[in-house]
């Protein structure tokens, strides 16, 4: 018996069976009226929401409230918080003193990175992370010997921080600031 026989028989067989299976006349309509005797099909309804004006007026307070809402919260949430850590108010010493700590923090541990990645940079992203550090670092202690005039330690370390050299700038009447 050859393979090719049966597989040819069965290839006749599928080919004589039907693509579609004919419908009985009215089986739609049969299963239609069914479906509405038992109440689970019915006429369309169409729900429409008339706009009136007073309806219109609604939608409109309703939204100018979520904008109004939403620009509140921001601000209450932007005044609480900023990038550079609690803004402090100006009245209390001991919130002051604790973002002055906070910020000095930050300050030192952006040190800490530069210092970690200073293999990995370059001279010239080095030499301008050295620039910002020494200017900031300049900057605090003026501003401190303005509240602290007579503090030695101050008065020493001010001359040793800002040398005037190539890469500074001093301004006439202030020469503890360092512009580059």
């Amino acid at each position: 018996m050859n393979d090719d026989q049966p597989m040819s028989r069965l290839s006749k067989a599928l080919a004589d069976l039907p693509r579609e299976r004919e419908l009985s006349a009215g089986l739609e309509d049969r299963t239609v009226g069914a479906l509405v005797q038992r109440g689970l099909l019915g006429p369309r309804r169409r729900h429409v929401i008339e706009l009136t004006n007073w309806r219109l007026m609604g939608i409109a307070a309703a939204a100018l409230l979520l904008v109004l809402g939403g620009i509140t919260i921001g601000l209450y949430l932007g005044a609480r918080s900023s990038p550079f850590g609690p803004m402090a108010d100006p009245d209390d010493g001991f919130l002051v003193a604790a973002t002055v700590q906070g910020t000095g923090g930050e300050y030192l541990a952006a040190l800490q990175d530069l210092t970690t990645l200073s293999h990995v940079l370059g001279a010239d992203e080095v030499e301008q992370g050295r620039e910002v550090a020494l200017t900031t670092l300049a900057s605090a202690a003026s501003t401190i010997t303005r509240f602290i005039p007579k503090d030695e330690v101050l008065r020493r370390l001010l001359p040793a921080i800002v040398q005037p050299d190539a890469g500074t700038t001093q301004v006439a009447g202030d020469p503890r600031i360092i512009l580059f």
